[in-house]
C-alpha cells in the first residue's frame, strides 16, 4: 500500500486521433461523436448518397467537422481537423486537454458492411490528468488499497472514471487545495471501501462509490453562482455515510441536479449550506446548529433538527418516519409530501413560504414550540398534543376549529 501525492508535473501533450472509414455504399451513414474534457458532446454524420470512395467519405466528414467549428459548436471549437484522404485527423487545440471519440455506422445494406475505425495516434498528457503516472510522486497511478492524497495548492484535475478494478484505501483532499476537480458532465469517479476525507475549495464534482465508505467533508467552496455548489457528490453503488462540517458560507450538493442520484445513510450535517436532491435515497438526516439544509428527497428514517439548524422540506418529498424539531431549530415546511410518522416540535415550523398542502400524522408540541401555518396547509390526521404549551403559538390564521376525539 502506497500513499501517492498528486504533483501535477506531467508535460502537456496534444492528443491526436484518426477516423478511418471503409466500404462506402449507398445509404451508409458514418457518425463521429466528439466529447471534450468537460463532458460536452456533439456529433456529425455523413450519409453516402451513391457508392463512394474512402476519400469522398473523408472529405464529407471533414467538411461537416470544419463547419461545426466555424459555427462555434462546442466541442468542435476545441480541436482542429484535417482531411488526410485515407482518414480524418483530429488534433486538440490545447495540449493537455483530452477528448474522446465514439463512432457509429448505419449499414445501408447495399454492399459490404461499412466500418469507421477510431485510433489514438498521440495520447493526451498534462498536469491536470489523474490517470498519468508522472502526476504522482510515486511515479505510478494509484492502484487498489493505495491511499492517494491531493495536497494543498492551486491546481485543477479533470474528471474521468477511475473505478474499473481499482478500489482505493482512504482518499484525502487536503485543506488548502483550491483548484477545480471534474465537471458537471464529467465528474472525477473514484471507488473506495474505506472512505474519503474532503477539504479545500474550488468547484468540485465527484462520483464516489464504495460498499462501506464514509465521506467526511470538512471544507468546500461556495459555488460559482446561484444554484451551484462548492462540492457536488454523486454515488453509484452502495450506501455511504456522509458527515459534513463546513463553514456556513461553504456549500455542498448531494446529487442536487436533475438526473443525479445517490444513496447516503445517514447524512449528518453539523454546519454548512447543503442541498439534498430528489434523486437521493436516504434514511436518517441530522441537521446541526450551523447548518442550512434544503431537501427534495424522501427520507425513510428520522429527520432531526438541532438548535440553530434550519431544514427546508421542498418539492414533493414525503417522510416515512419522525421529524424532531428541537428547541431553537427551524423546519421550513414547503413540501407537498406527507409525514406519516410523528412530528415532535420544541422549535419552530413555518409553512408561510409555500401553498402546498400536506398531511401530518401524530403531532406533539412541547414548551417553546411555534407553528406558523396561516394558510391552513397542514391537515393533522391523528392526535395533536400540547405539553406545557401556549396554544397561541399554533397560528392557523383566523376562523379555524380544532376537533378533539379525546382529551386528557
Amino acid at each position: 500500500m502506497a500513499s501517492p501525492k498528486f504533483v501535477h508535473e506531467a508535460a502537456a501533450v496534444a492528443q491526436v486521433n484518426t477516423e478511418t472509414p471503409a466500404n462506402a455504399n449507398t445509404d451508409d451513414v458514418y457518425t463521429v461523436k466528439l466529447t471534450d474534457h468537460l463532458g460536452r458532446s456533439s456529433s456529425v454524420s455523413f450519409t453516402v448518397v451513391t457508392t463512394e470512395t474512402v476519400a469522398a467519405v473523408c472529405a464529407g466528414l471533414y467538411a461537416l467537422m470544419a463547419a461545426a467549428k466555424a459555427a462555434g459548436e462546442i466541442p468542435w471549437t476545441l480541436v482542429t481537423t484535417s482531411d488526410e484522404t485515407t482518414h480524418v485527423e483530429i488534433t486538440a487545440d490545447t495540449a493537455g486537454d483530452p477528448f474522446t471519440i465514439a463512432t457509429a455506422i448505419t449499414d445501408g445494406a447495399n454492399g459490404a458492411a461499412p466500418t469507421l475505425t477510431d485510433a489514438i495516434t498521440t495520447a493526451c498528457s498534462g498536469p491536470k490528468l489523474y490517470g498519468i503516472a508522472e502526476n504522482w510522486d510515486t511515479g505510478a497511478i494509484p492502484v487498489s488499497s493505495d491511499t492517494p492524497i491531493l495536497p494543498a495548492g492551486s491546481y485543477d484535475i479533470y474528471g474521468g472514471d477511475y473505478t474499473s478494478g481499482v478500489i482505493l484505501g482512504l482518499f484525502t483532499r487536503e485543506e488548502g487545495h483550491t483548484g477545480d476537480i471534474g465537471s458537471l458532465l464529467k465528474p472525477l469517479q473514484l471507488d473506495s471501501d474505506t472512505g474519503f476525507n474532503l477539504d479545500g475549495a474550488g468547484e468540485v464534482h465527484l462520483a464516489l462509490t464504495g460498499a462501506t465508505a464514509t465521506v467526511n467533508i470538512t471544507g468546500a467552496g461556495s459555488g460559482s453562482g446561484d444554484g451551484t455548489y462548492g462540492m457536488v457528490i454523486e454515488t453509484g453503488e452502495a450506501a455511504m455515510e456522509i458527515n459534513i462540517s463546513c463553514e456556513p458560507s461553504e456549500s455542498v450538493g448531494l446529487a442536487p441536479y436533475a438526473g443525479q442520484t445517490g444513496t447516503f445513510t445517514p447524512i449528518n450535517i453539523a454546519s454548512g449550506t447543503v442541498k439534498i436532491g430528489s434523486g437521493v435515497t436516504v434514511t436518517d438526516i441530522v441537521v446541526g446548529s450551523q447548518a442550512e439544509v434544503t431537501c427534495e428527497a424522501s427520507p425513510s428514517g428520522d429527520i432531526t433538527i438541532r438548535r440553530g439548524g434550519e431544514f427546508a422540506r421542498n418539492g414533493s418529498a414525503s417522510t416515512a418516519a419522525d421529524i424532531f424539531v428541537e428547541a431553537g431549530g427551524t423546519l421550513i415546511e414547503n413540501a407537498g409530501g406527507n409525514v406519516s410518522g410523528n412530528v415532535k416540535i420544541s422549535g419552530s415550523v413555518d409553512t408561510s413560504q409555500s401553498n402546498h398542502t400536506r398531511s401530518w400524522a401524530n403531532t406533539d408540541c412541547h414548551r417553546g414550540y411555534s407553528i406558523n401555518d396561516p394558510g391552513k396547509t397542514i391537515t393533522h390526521t391523528a392526535h395533536v398534543t400540547y405539553n406545557e404549551c401556549d396554544h397561541t403559538t399554533h397560528d392557523r390564521g383566523e376562523d379555524y376549529n380544532v376537533v378533539y376525539s379525546a382529551a386528557s
